[in-house]
């Protein structure tokens, strides 16, 4: 589903204004932006579901250095900035909200599990943002820059 043209203006003349939003760490002003421009993404339930991840972004952004068995790093400002960015367009998409996760490098990263379907998205640094799905033994992988949801992810998380 593409981003509608209406929406896509408002969000680069509101740019400056959303990016002041995703630095402040004010992810309710945000979506309650967004929820203005495009009012049809908004319940209430998908509003706090939402704003449960971003908080989750900011307690794996806190945590130590080595947390798991292995080496392991601390996510780095840029990487949960990257996170809150591609949180911002996971909800622009209009699917359900994921559950938040680090990587062993510090990247962040999203996941939704269903059953036999997986689906998860890490928020690289540089803004492309790697992607697999899994229906059963079925599995797709690609990655994600700019544009809609590829349509396997989506199909995935829709199950």
């Amino acid at each position: 589903m593409a981003m509608p043209h209406e929406l896509s203006v408002h969000l680069v003349i509101h740019r400056d204004a959303v990016d002041a939003m995703i630095g402040a760490g004010d992810f309710h002003a945000l979506l309650a932006h967004l929820d203005d421009l495009q009012p049809s993404l908004h319940t209430p339930e998908r509003a706090l579901a939402y704003e449960a991840q971003f908080e989750a972004i900011d307690r794996l952004g806190l945590v130590p250095k080595n947390w798991s068995l292995d080496p392991a790093a601390t996510p780095k400002a840029e990487q949960t900035l990257a996170a809150r960015s591609g949180l911002i367009r996971l909800y622009l998409a209009g699917i359900p909200a994921p559950k938040m996760m680090v990587q062993e490098d510090g990247t962040v990263g999203a996941y939704w599990r269903r059953g036999d379907n997986y689906a998860s998205v890490d928020f690289d640094a540089d803004g492309m943002y790697s992607w697999c799905a899994a229906k059963g033994s079925d599995v797709v992988a690609g990655a994600w820059s700019d544009g809609p949801l590829p349509i396997p992810l989506r199909d995935v998380i829709a199950a």
